[in-house]
């Protein structure tokens, strides 16, 4: 889980998604966010409910 967190946090990749050049939107969550909220998740367990 550690690598998956570096993976979302540190690739340039995924940081693309924040700086997607052209005319196209960048993702509507702030790259910040979305590392709290997976650092948060792997934290907790990374849970995966059934539905």
């Amino acid at each position: 889980m550690d690598e998956f967190v570096h993976h979302i946090a540190e690739d340039k990749l995924v940081d693309w998604g924040w700086h997607p050049g052209d005319d196209r939107r960048p993702v509507p969550i702030s790259k910040e966010d979305t590392v709290s909220a997976v650092k948060a998740w792997v934290a907790a367990g990374a849970p995966c409910p059934i539905s």
